[in-house]
């Protein structure tokens, strides 16, 4: 009987009655047992001999020397307590202590705490007035009106001397003149009151570069790059540099860097994969043109179409160079002119002659309505007393539309910023010289020196034909003209003639 009483107690039939599923009869088992085990080890440590006297020793002591013995002594109500609190924490998560802030005494802000706060010098102007006398610089550069934008610019950079735009713009303009003295001095002016400006830095380097001084200017790229990691600018100009030098390793390094900073820049895309063209990696130059494509905005989409033709051409895909060609071409009103010239020459080198001449029409009627439409708006607002487009046709009506359409491109500003549609009148031109008649090189020269009365390459190109057709007269008489129209630009013009009436050698 003692032996089946131990085997009730034991482990393993407090894990039947478990089983069964009474919970009372278990946890008063496991007390009953637990209390047993402590007295087993109590009798082991003192002796069989004093089994009795230990057992009642235990018995009236007032130790807990089981579990329940222990919660009758022990106040279980603030491990309740404390459960809760953890309980509630997780669902609310934890108060935040409140400390009380000291009370500081705000000061009203005054103009010059403003000024200094903003980096903004005290102004007579307005930032509306700053607004529109900026808006009437760029109205003017468009315009052609050279020496009113750089006076609005020059008013501007006393208002707001902190504004970096005007010294680039400003600076752009004298070197456009051939002042490369002049520009270098504005830019280190914004320099010095900026030496963190990263895009004055930017600036300098690309007129470093102009000027022929290509390690200051890519020690200013650096720069740029150390003052702001994150100025995508910088990284194309300086990955641009390093391909056309050959460095495609480096070129590729610095790219990919101002990717890691700047990872939707349509710019760098485009770059990178006009080096993944280079490399005949065609499948990585389509995806970058396409990401180019992707990220930058409407009016760039026609540079990523233009690489996409080219991508196209290289892969044998005719028909697809020349879809790509045409969506550049329509693209911001025809106003691509790389994209123009591409779809002119893809077409010559098909040997689909009649299709380059066309294009290049096409092209420059295009360019010179626009022209004209521009010129008239800003007449209309600016210079209403100067002579206007209806004056001009009034006065040549006797006149073929020829006439009437040299009279007023004669009106449009000769200077016209970043203005790349000259390219198409010499590619027409050479597109005549090789395919055409002399008659048709000529008129197209001419067309495009009355719309570039100002160029010298013009007249100097149209001089080197005539001397390769003999007519050494006319050769020399647009000579002339190039001198004269270099000499004006501040370029250095060396005469191609052994005996000209320049040099008096003859």
């Amino acid at each position: 009987m003692t032996r089946m009483a131990e085997r009730e107690d034991s482990p393993f039939s407090l894990l039947t009655l478990f089983q069964t599923g009474n919970k009372a009869d278990l946890q008063q088992r496991l007390w009953d047992w637990t209390r047993e085990q402590q007295h087993r080890q109590r009798r082991l440590m003192i002796g069989s001999s004093t089994n009795q006297d230990v057992s009642l020793s235990l018995s009236s002591s007032s130790s807990a020397n089981s579990l329940q013995e222990w919660a009758r002594t022990y106040d279980i109500q603030e491990l309740f307590q404390k459960r809760e609190k953890i309980n509630k924490e997780k669902r609310e998560g934890k108060a935040v202590p409140q400390q009380p802030s000291p009370q500081k005494k705000t000061k009203k802000p005054t103009k010059e705490y403003l000024s200094k706060l903003f980096e903004a010098s005290k102004s007579k102007y307005s930032n509306v007035e700053v607004k529109e006398m900026y808006a009437a610089s760029k109205v003017a550069d468009q315009a052609g009106d050279r020496d009113l934008a750089k006076q609005i610019l020059h008013r501007l950079k006393e208002a707001t001397p902190h504004d970096a735009r005007i010294y680039r713009r400003l600076a752009r303009m004298e070197s456009e003149e051939g002042k490369i003295h002049k520009a270098r001095q504005v830019l280190q002016e914004g320099i010095r009151l900026h030496p963190n400006n990263a895009f004055l830095w930017h600036g300098l380097g690309q007129l470093e570069m102009k000027a022929g001084d290509e390690a200051l200017g890519r020690n200013c790229y650096m720069k740029a790059i150390k003052i702001d990691p994150a100025f995508p600018n910088a990284y194309h100009a300086l990955g641009t540099y390093e391909h056309s030098n050959g460095n495609i390793a480096t070129a590729m390094k610095i790219l990919k860097r101002g990717l890691q900073y700047c990872p939707k820049n349509h710019r760098l895309h485009h770059s990178l994969g006009d080096l993944y063209r280079e490399a005949k990696m065609l499948d990585m130059a389509e995806r970058s043109f396409r990401r180019a494509l992707d990220y930058g905005p409407p009016v760039s989409r026609c540079f990523a179409y233009a690489s996409l033709a080219h991508v196209a051409y290289e892969l044998g895909d005719v028909d697809g160079c020349r879809s790509w060609l045409q969506k550049a071409v329509d693209m911001n009103d025809g106003r691509h002119a790389k994209g123009w010239l591409a779809l002119a020459r893809f077409e010559e080198s098909e040997m689909n002659l009649d299709a380059a001449r066309a294009v290049c029409v096409n092209a420059l009627n295009q360019y010179e309505k626009g022209l004209l439409e521009r010129q008239r708006r800003f007449k209309s607002k600016e210079h209403a007393n100067s002579e206007t487009v209806a004056d001009v046709v009034v006065s040549t009506e006797t006149k073929s539309p020829l006439e009437v359409k040299n009279r007023l491109l004669k009106t449009v500003p000769t200077y016209r910023s970043g203005d790349k549609f000259l390219n198409v009148y010499r590619n027409w031109a050479r597109l005549e010289e090789r395919h055409g008649t002399s008659e048709a090189v000529d008129y197209v020269y001419g067309r495009a020196s009355t719309a570039f009365p100002s160029d010298w390459k013009l007249p100097l190109d149209w001089a080197l034909f005539h001397k390769r057709e003999g007519n050494m007269d006319r050769a020399r008489q647009l000579m002339v003209t190039a001198c004269d129209r270099a000499s004006s630009r501040y370029e250095l013009l060396i005469c191609p003639f052994s005996h000209c009436l320049l040099c008096k050698s003859y």
